[in-house]
């Protein structure tokens, strides 16, 4: 009838396929990987081919897997393969495929060799796979055992003439498989393709009414790891060395057995040099073998593969594959176990040191990063090094990077807590001394002491409350008050607190800095500072023993010992003109509503770790307010 689908026809039947309508592309292998290692591929189940080959192998992938081919075998016919492959939980994924042989442009002529036009001859199938660990399903089978299946659908297409259109249909069929890993060096495969009976539905309905099933195919084999991780190859080596064996038997046709042999070599871990030996089989028990090759590039996740595949019955045409591959970074290959520090520790320690070990199949790693440092992995593959930590919140980066871009992340939060060589658990306030001292407002001497019990001067108070509000301090340029010369210490931390009303000068213009801050000043100050408390004109109540409900101070010091600032007075005595000292204004600025903050976010470890903290800015607005609403009275 005409030349080339004589010429398709064939091809086929060389393919192991004995009727043109009756094809199923899948036979005639799936994935650049697999051709080039002579189509051995029923026991190796690491990529999204195995949707094609071995869908059992699903129940053993933990990773999404994505795979693609296309070539043109013989000029004339496309061949495209697609699939992908996604677990949905541990020991069980699901995947879907689509392979797909065709060919357009067909000259049609009638027995008289009149042309008929052209016509296209399309042949298609669809895959829904399933996967699972057998353990999952049967309590009493072997976690070592995968089952599958793959439910086709397929799409026969000739177009061109009415009799050709005669030889379209459709119709479903599907694989049963299983894998077993017998030893960690040896994997077993069995699949059993097109094994659904006509009775249930297996077969092919063409549009001239005839039915009929697709032929069965057992698949039996394996794959042998020589070379590789010492968990999981019979040799260990930085080298990665398989070899994968398979018979096909043909219950229901008239075809001998046939063999398939392939090797697989990394040298590294971004190279892959493949060789194969491919059999077929055609109707008349002739036997033809084919010797393939390829190589496979993979990183990140990626693999490119190449697969040379001729057929020596067509030595003029022969075909190349090309997949591009996403393989996916196999989460169980290896992981980071870190031994101390723990994570979410407190400690006061200037340096710590991390311990861990690699395990599960570390391969040709010898090194871990630890925040940028390279680390050597020692003979038992664990590790060890002193790391510096700073003060605040510290995170402990452990990385294990291959060159193929496998790689496994451990994270260790530490938060180092500021030390005082006076400061204990008997000072009053030693926590949040320690605490605002890790924020940096409330700093030490250069003796390493923070002196609590020395009286507070108005320049440190201003200091303390403008630290804590995390706005930033401007220049200053000459004298903001007359007794505080230019290069005073506190002079920028003035300017800011008299913009936002935090302190007053005297009516002279000076501020004396120097001058010592009493209770009754204090409770004044840090009330008016905090944006949360309302103080009142009048009380009703005196707060103190020693403080009368007509003194000037009254409403504040009542609201400060509400708010629990005020724990230090005893006896019901505040003793309002003593001096309060440092530990004690620290405790009364760690009870303010920004002060509460810092520390609460301070002792967050889900914030700051990940990435650069977020500086909390505080406005102390009610002084502004105050001011403001003043000048309405007065106007």
């Amino acid at each position: 009838m005409r030349t080339k689908i004589l010429f398709i026809l064939t091809l086929l039947v060389c393919l192991n396929l004995s009727a043109l309508a009756l094809v199923d592309p899948t036979t005639v292998g799936v994935g650049a990987k697999a051709l080039s290692l002579g189509r051995a591929y029923v026991g190796y189940t690491d990529d999204g081919d195995t949707i094609f080959t071995n869908p059992a192998g699903l129940g053993r992938i933990d990773t999404l897997k994505l795979t693609s081919m296309q070539t043109q075998q013989s000029s004339d016919l496309n061949y495209l393969v697609l699939g992908g492959v996604y677990p949905i939980s541990e020991g069980q994924a699901i995947g879907i495929g689509y392979a797909s042989l065709g060919t357009g442009g067909i000259d049609l002529r009638d027995d008289n060799g009149t042309s008929l036009g052209s016509g296209n001859y399309s042949n298609s199938v669809y895959l829904l796979s399933y996967g699972i660990n057998a353990k999952r399903i049967l309590p009493f089978a072997s976690d070592k055992l995968s089952l599958g299946t793959n439910l086709k659908y397929f799409s026969y297409v000739l177009n061109g003439s009415a009799q050709m259109e005669q030889g379209s249909g459709s119709g479903m069929d599907m694989d049963a498989s299983l894998v077993y890993e017998a030893k960690p060096w040896l994997t077993l495969g069995y699949t059993q393709q097109n094994c659904l009976p006509s009775s249930l539905g297996g077969k092919i309905s063409f549009a001239n009414g005839y039915e009929e099933g697709l032929a069965t195919v057992t698949k039996l084999g394996g794959k042998i790891q020589i070379l590789g991780d010492k968990d999981e190859s019979i040799q260990s080596s930085p080298y990665k060395l398989s070899l994968g064996l398979e018979s096909d038997f043909y219950p229901t046709q008239n075809k001998a057995a046939t063999m398939h042999v392939g090797s697989e070599f990394w040298p590294s871990e971004v190279l892959a040099l493949r060789v194969g030996m491919d059999q077929n089989s055609s109707s008349d028990n002739t036997m033809v073998t084919n010797l393939s090759a390829g190589v496979g590039l993979r990183y990140a996740g990626f693999e490119f593969a190449y697969a040379y595949h001729p057929y020596s019955e067509f030595s003029d045409d022969t075909a190349h594959y090309i997949s591009i591959s996403y393989v996916g970074i196999n989460k169980s290959d290896y992981s980071i176990v870190i031994k101390s520090p723990s994570d979410k520790l407190i400690t006061k320690d200037h340096a710590t040191k991390v311990e861990g070990i690699i395990i599960g199949k570390v391969g040709n790693l010898q090194s871990v990063n630890i925040n940028g440092n390279i680390v050597t992995l020692k003979t038992d593959n664990s590790f060890s090094t002193n790391l510096p930590l700073i003060s605040g919140k510290n995170s402990i980066r452990v990385q294990a990077s291959k060159p193929d871009g496998t790689k496994d992340e451990k994270v260790v939060r530490v938060l180092r807590i500021q030390e005082f060589a006076d400061v204990n658990e008997k000072t009053l306030a030693a926590k949040e001394i320690e605490y605002l001292g890790t924020l940096g407002l409330a700093e030490g001497y250069k003796d390493s002491t923070f002196k609590p019990d020395t009286i507070l001067s108005r320049a440190e108070l201003t200091t303390f409350l403008v630290r804590s509000t995390g706005l930033k301090t401007p220049t200053v340029y000459g004298n903001i008050f007359k007794d505080v010369p230019e290069r005073h210490w506190a002079n920028s931390y003035l300017k800011l607190a008299k913009r936002y009303e935090l302190v007053e000068g005297y009516p002279d213009r000076t501020f004396k800095p120097s001058l010592s801050i009493n209770r009754t000043e204090a409770a004044v100050i840090i009330t008016r500072f905090d944006n949360e408390i309302a103080v009142p004109s009048r009380v009703t109540t005196a707060p103190y023993s020693d403080i009368k409900t007509s003194n000037w101070a009254a409403g504040a010091i009542s609201k400060a010992k509400e708010a629990g600032m005020l724990k230090f007075a005893n006896d019901n005595i505040l003793n309002g003109k003593k001096g309060v000292n440092r530990a004690q204004f620290v405790f009364m600025l760690s009870k303010t509503c920004i002060g509460q903050q810092l520390i609460a976010n301070l002792l967050d470890f889900n914030t700051g770790y990940d990435k650069p903290e977020i500086p909390i800015v505080y406005i102390p607005n009610k002084t502004k307010q105050a001011s403001i609403q003043r000048l309405i009275n007065n106007y």
